[in-house]
């Protein structure tokens, strides 16, 4: 009888406590990858956080909460992926490569946020609706989010090491792919190409013999192949306006010459002397023969580091863009909607292959 007791007194304490609504506060969202709990969310209203959700979950844990917005100049912006959270968003992200399953309702008032990253020549066109601002790496998004950024150095050096001797590299042209057939026809053109030169391809595409790393890891792409190679082909999957990926950085964040083939502007994306452009060459054979003529000339092949001296790359583009996000959503005069952001995204902002 008194265990029946006992067992009945804490049922009801229970039942008190929850009813008061204290249970969520300790509580995390079933989704292990949330760093952000309800009771911060439900705190909004009361300090005037915005909160931005990821619907589609593309940001790690790390990204999650208010933490990233303690540097920007509007910091009263949080960002998490609880969906349950939806009604409380002022703007919610949507990823589209990963966008399934849009919200049932829209609230007028919730700014819609087209994200993406990837090519128009990949984006597949499954579900539409309006959006009022876009995230993506092209220069005339609303948030400009690429993936490098070229800047200046605070303090220029004098002169630059190179790392790796000209002498010892004997070999010509590396290329690391996995992507084997593209909108781009890059593989066309790397198959003429070695008509005229040598070209040593790593990854799954073709039969390769990798000469110099039995595997594609970061010491191969960042000591052995700048090593033992004097060119990179840098090449994109796509030929469309202003995409340029870490196919192009990661050489030059290394001691390579990249060779560029791509449709963004590599005069305003690259340094100035630091990349060999497809594009300035009438045919596959040109381009080999100038190739040819820099890789017996080691003061010219040197001069393709010179940038070195004046410039460095910054990956600072998601915090710059997070911040821009957190402006907008605290500004009350901030009214526009894309309308068909099929045509905005895809519709001639993409060139056709060159022919070999």
């Amino acid at each position: 009888m008194i265990l029946v007791l006992i067992i009945g007194f804490v049922l009801i304490m229970l039942v008190m406590w929850i009813s008061k609504g204290e249970w969520y506060k300790n509580l995390y969202f079933l989704n292990t990858s949330i760093t952000v709990n309800n009771w911060q969310l439900e705190q909004t209203a009361a300090t005037n956080r915005k909160v931005i959700l990821d619907w589609s979950s593309s940001y790690k844990p790390s990204h999650l909460g208010a933490g990233d917005f303690a540097i920007c100049p509007v910091s009263n912006c949080l960002l998490t992926n609880n969906r349950s959270q939806v009604s409380l968003a002022s703007a919610i992200l949507f990823h589209f490569r990963q966008l399934r399953k849009p919200p049932r309702y829209r609230n007028s008032k919730q700014l819609y946020v087209f994200l993406l990253r990837e090519s128009p020549s990949y984006t597949r066109w499954n579900i539409q609706q309006r959006y009022n601002l876009t995230m993506t790496y092209r220069r005339d998004s609303d948030i400009p989010i690429p993936v490098s950024e070229i800047v200046r150095k605070t303090a220029p050096v004098s002169a630059y090491r190179i790392k790796f001797p000209f002498a010892n590299r004997t070999r010509s042209v590396a290329w690391v792919v996995s992507h084997c057939k593209t909108a781009s026809k890059r593989e066309n053109y790397v198959r003429k190409l070695q008509q005229y030169i040598d070209v040593d391809i790593y990854g799954k595409c073709w039969n390769n013999s990798h000469p110099v790393c039995k595997s594609v890891d970061r010491f191969c792409l960042t000591e052995a192949i700048p090593a033992n190679y004097k060119f990179y082909l840098a090449f994109e999957n796509s030929l469309c306006k202003d995409y340029v990926t870490e196919k192009l950085f990661r050489p030059l964040l290394t001691e390579i010459v990249p060779i560029v083939y791509g449709g963004t502007n590599y005069s305003r994306d690259a340094p100035p002397h630091s990349v060999i452009n497809v594009a300035d060459y009438s045919s596959p054979e040109k381009l080999a023969k100038y190739l040819k003529q820099l890789a017996s000339n080691e003061p010219e092949y040197n001069s393709y580091f010179e940038w070195k001296k004046s410039y460095e790359f910054m990956s600072t583009s998601l915090p710059k863009g997070f911040c821009k996000l957190c402006e907008i959503v605290n500004s009350p005069t901030f009214h526009k909607t894309y309308r068909n952001m099929k045509s905005w995204w895809s519709h001639g902002k993409c060139k056709m292959p060159i022919r070999v």
